[in-house]
């Protein structure tokens, strides 16, 4: 066997631990004897002669013939790796690539359905094979304090000639590669498909493939856009859109639910078995494996942090002692951060104060909760790292670069880089006050204090900071280095009036006052909040008179093509024209409503109205944020425009934001 094979990471053969049989992605041979070893024999020639599917073929017979053979299984799994030309060198470039490159391996602009299920198919596959050999004996590690055992399947691969210790070693690199691309899996075939859900019922393919046929295409597009600027080496989510994942925001947890299984199980099989390539002088590959390790399991945490709605504290900010609801806020002077009062002397975010101490400085100061400013104004509001490492000793254990901590860390120093040079500031903060900013991010952490409390004036409005705080903005609205985690979205909860997409008509006069959910009846069944029903009459299902519907993409656009749009008002009998009458006017073309514009927009819609590309950029110039008031005899009977303006498992959307059933509430 060549040395270099060896050094794959993956290889066994030439081990003493390796009781029978070779690595995955290395050729080998075996002994004879009943039909179960026949098929081996048979499939090895095959496999040695560089006939993939042929040993494929026997190594599958002798996996029915023998279910509790492991060698099988191994050989099984060797045979598809060596099919697909996938060896360690591949896998180990994209893992290397990812140090400088942003973006994740094996997920990038060149990614096509048919590249990426040539990797995940095989990969997926083997992985599955040699789970079979550790089912019954052995557990997955989840984190450090709990395994998950790998129950016995009922023909579990158990006869022993093949020891855990070689199946994990190949199972660690290949659940690495698994984890990033089994998020595109959506119908559990282990392929990435043109076509999603071909064998499963259409009741269930129409709850997974929630876009159809194409919901894998579209998933892994999604997901190259997603990831396109994260790097994997020094994880930071700043660029990371939920938006860019799916328009469904419960979505997001399936997605990442999709990858926590792998990921732990990659880093827990690599790091099983350093120890005995260290004990066979294989030291250099053991440092690389290590280092494997630690990026899989920063990946790991990460990914962990961003789960949505699920009233949990995945990212450890919150305070402790506290009720364990979710925190309610309202961004009233749209800044996307969590004013924590507004009568404090920092109301005006345009305003330069003073801060007494050594020396008179002046700075501009945000108020929101968990910015470096505020920090530095008020630390007796906010826990130390020290304490916060008290309260959650997991964080005081994880010491790599891209540990909770470090994420707050390098979060703070960064919007203080930002602040230091911002034309927006009336006083940019001098040298010495950045530097005496960034030594309280080293010190105190964007956690409140367990006894502070909401003032009577501020965007918070209830719950606990740190229990789904943030909103699916692309911001990071609490500060704490991490941009959309925790996203929360009560569904069906109305009353307590939310703006969980950032559409709502919220302003500092509504500041301390009950924000009313939004009712309105969908009268004729075409999922909008039709403006004029009457006048106008529209047909369930149709996608083409969204165009008369408060808040669409498609009214932006009519208003866009018809200056002088006529609105019956038969008690003032008003004339309203253009699109400024109704929508905000945003400072620029909104980004977001072109992404919109260009994934969302109903093809019927676009082949019977033809937008231009000047009224495209017309519309998306306006937010979907409603100024005008109620319009007479509209759909629309009361509340604020969006606040719980949804209606929740429709899979519609009835507000036309580029987003389906968030903010759900009770239309009355």
């Amino acid at each position: 066997m060549k040395k270099n094979a060896i050094k794959l990471a993956l290889a066994g053969c030439a081990m003493a631990w390796v009781m029978y049989g070779c690595n995955v992605f290395e050729p080998l041979a075996s002994k004879s004897s009943s039909d179960y070893q026949t098929l081996l024999v048979q499939g090895n020639k095959a496999l040695n002669a560089g006939d993939y599917q042929t040993a494929l073929n026997y190594y599958g017979k002798a996996m029915k013939k023998n279910p509790k053979g492991s060698e099988a299984y191994l050989f099984h799994a060797q045979a598809l790796i060596a099919l697909y030309k996938i060896d360690y060198n591949r896998i180990n470039d994209e893992f290397k690539k990812a140090d400088s490159v942003k973006g994740l391996p094996f997920l990038d602009a060149n990614s096509t359905i048919s590249n990426t299920d040539s990797l995940y198919f095989p990969v997926a596959t083997a992985v599955r094979d040699l789970e079979h050999i550790l089912r019954g004996r052995d557990t997955l590690w989840l984190d450090e304090d709990s395994s998950q055992f790998l129950a016995p399947d009922g023909d579990t691969a158990s006869d022993g000639r093949i020891t855990p210790s070689v199946a994990r070693l190949d199972l660690g690199i290949l659940s690495a590669v698994k984890a990033l691309l089994a998020p595109i899996d959506l119908d559990g075939d282990l392929h990435v498909d043109s076509v999603c859900g071909d064998s499963l019922t259409p009741a269930q393919k129409a709850q997974i493939c929630l876009k159809g046929d194409t919901s894998e295409v579209d998933r892994l597009n999604s997901m190259v856009r997603l990831t396109a600027d994260v790097s994997f080496d020094t994880l930071d989510s700043k660029s990371v859109n939920g938006k860019e994942l799916s328009n469904l925001p419960t979505d997001i947890n399936a997605y990442i639910e999709s990858m926590l299984g792998p990921l732990a199980s990659a880093a827990y099989n690599l790091d099983s078995v350093r120890s005995s390539l260290q004990s066979h002088n294989q030291t250099s590959l053991s440092n690389d494996i290590a280092k494997t390790v630690t990026r899989v399991r920063d990946m790991s945490n990460f990914v962990g942090y961003m789960q949505y709605n699920d009233n949990v504290d995945d990212d450890y900010d919150r305070q402790l002692g506290k009720s364990d609801s979710v925190m309610r806020w309202h961004d009233f002077d749209r800044d996307h951060g969590i004013r924590y009062n507004y009568d404090d002397n920092s109301t005006d975010p345009d305003t330069i104060y003073t801060k007494q101490g050594a020396q008179k400085i002046n700075y501009c100061d945000p108020g929101n909760i968990g910015h470096p400013l505020h920090r530095y104004r008020h630390p007796e509001l906010y826990k130390t790292y020290k304490e916060l490492e008290t309260a959650y000793p997991k964080l005081e254990k994880d010491t790599s670069q891209n540990s909770r901590i470090n994420l707050m860390k390098k979060g703070c120093k960064s919007l203080v880089d930002t602040l230091s040079h911002n034309p927006y500031l009336d006083a940019r903060l001098t040298p010495t006050m950045s530097a005496q900013v960034k030594a309280v991010c080293d010190s105190i952490s964007p956690v409140l204090k367990d006894a502070v409390s909401r003032p009577s004036r501020s965007d918070w409005v209830g719950g606990t900071p740190g229990i789904d705080e943030e909103l699916l903005d692309g911001f990071d609205n609490d500060y704490d280095g991490i941009t959309d985690e925790d996203s929360r979205n009560l569904q069906g909860n109305a009353t307590q009036g939310f703006d969980d997409d950032n559409d709502a008509p919220l302003s500092k006069s509504m500041i301390g006052q009950p924000v009313t959910p939004m009712q309105w009846k969908d009268n004729n069944g075409n999922g909008c909040i039709d403006i004029d029903p009457v006048a106008r009459p529209t047909v369930a299902g149709d996608s083409s008179t969204r165009e008369f519907c408060v808040g669409t993409l498609e009214h932006r656009l009519h208003l866009a093509r018809v200056a002088n749009l006529v609105i019956t008002n038969p008690e003032a009998n008003l004339k309203e024209d253009s699109l400024q009458v109704y929508y905000t006017r945003g400072v620029e073309t909104e980004t977001d409503c072109i992404r919109q514009y260009n994934r969302y927009l109903d093809p019927a819609f676009r082949a019977k109205f033809k937008p231009t590309d000047k009224e495209r950029d017309a519309a998306c110039h306006f937010k979907d944020i409603w100024i005008a008031p109620i319009p007479p005899r509209s759909e629309w009977t009361g509340g604020v425009f969006g606040e719980d303006e949804e209606i929740c498992g429709d899979l519609i959307d009835n507000d036309g934001d580029g987003w389906v059933d968030e903010d759900c509430g009770d239309h009355q």
